[in-house]
């Protein structure tokens, strides 16, 4: 009888490990301009290529790095993703804490405008451009899931680095 529940419990066990295989990636990264300096509150976002993932979504800090978060959750599921980088002008010249409230009001406003020209990005779940975004000071390719260059992996292998262009007259 105890091999009994002894195999039970463990086989339970097994089964709980194997579940946990779906979990989230931690995902850390800097965003730089050109000339190699960080860009701060700078909104990034993480979309599923298959698009019937969950998004992941990070704010850049003083130093230009962020760390992904899914809804509440620090990191990304595995998968291949689209990046999005948009950088939104109106947020305030002192620096902000990209895991602070603050910081979360300012990454919604830096998504919603269609790509291309606005240069800020369409949320999955969200029914077309959202009011109240503002536009973003990066080249505009970077705000669409359509038009960026950067696909990226997740896990990925260390920490990623993205090099952004500013629009004319914009830095």
């Amino acid at each position: 009888m105890k091999r009994y529940w002894l195999g039970l419990a463990v086989l339970a066990g097994m089964i709980g490990v194997a579940g946990c295989g779906g979990g989230y990636s931690k995902v850390e990264g800097v965003v730089q301009d050109e000339d190699g300096k960080p860009i701060e509150k700078a909104t990034v976002v993480f979309m599923p290529v298959d698009q019937s993932g969950t998004s992941a979504n990070g704010f850049t800090d003083a130093q230009g790095r962020f760390t992904l978060t899914t809804g509440n959750v620090e990191g990304a599921k595995k998968g291949k993703y689209k990046v999005t980088i948009t950088k939104i002008k109106d947020l305030g010249d002192k620096p902000m804490d990209p895991t602070s409230a603050e910081a979360k009001k300012a990454m919604m406003k830096g998504v919603g405008k269609a790509g291309g020209g606005g240069g800020a990005v369409i949320m999955p779940g969200k029914p077309g451009p959202q009011k109240g975004a503002g536009e973003s000071e990066l080249a505009g390719e970077y705000g669409s899931p359509d038009t960026t260059p950067f696909t990226e992996e997740v896990p990925p292998k260390g920490t990623l680095t993205f090099k952004v262009k500013y629009k004319k007259g914009k830095k």
